[in-house]
């Protein structure tokens, strides 16, 4: 460090001692303080929700390394091209049959169609579907009109 550096040094902690010798001062500084704590925990609790959620998300992770293990491995001969087909086979089913598309009768989305602009990088769905590729959903029939209970006119006096 520097002169001026050890200059500013020692008079910041001289004008933070001075403060605390003040209420107002002294309020200041617990603020600050307390504002520090605070942003010391939020990142604390920031990195512990990440390393909690983190860790839902490990399935997809392990099936993949496991994927490329095999490849690994039958690319090294220990596995027969039967016996890496059939293990490759049933791990797809497995992702197919657990992913949330699969499950329930939802329709497939449309695929995405270029749009007729010169900008080719924005995508347009086909008309009745929208922007996530789900159909859209049919509209309402409107009720039917209340019955009138307004008789016609008569003639007679």
């Amino acid at each position: 460090m520097t002169q001026f550096d050890l200059n500013n040094l020692l008079l910041l902690t001289t004008d933070i001692q001075s403060l605390k010798s003040q209420p107002t001062g002294e309020i200041l500084f617990w603020v600050g303080m307390l504002m520090l704590a605070m942003l010391v925990l939020g990142t604390l609790v920031m990195m512990i929700r990440k390393k909690l959620l983190s860790g839902a998300s490990g399935e997809t992770h392990d099936i993949g390394s496991l994927m490329e293990h095999l490849r690994t491995q039958h690319r090294q001969g220990l596995l027969s091209d039967g016996e890496y087909q059939a293990v490759i086979s049933d791990l797809r089913d497995k992702m197919i049959a657990s992913s949330p598309q699969s499950s329930g009768s939802k329709t497939l989305a449309a695929p995405p169609i270029a749009a007729p602009d010169t900008n080719s990088s924005v995508l347009r769905h086909k008309p009745g579907f929208d922007l996530t590729g789900d159909p859209l959903p049919t509209p309402p029939t409107p009720p039917p009109p209340p019955p009138s209970n307004s008789k016609p006119p008569s003639d007679s006096p």
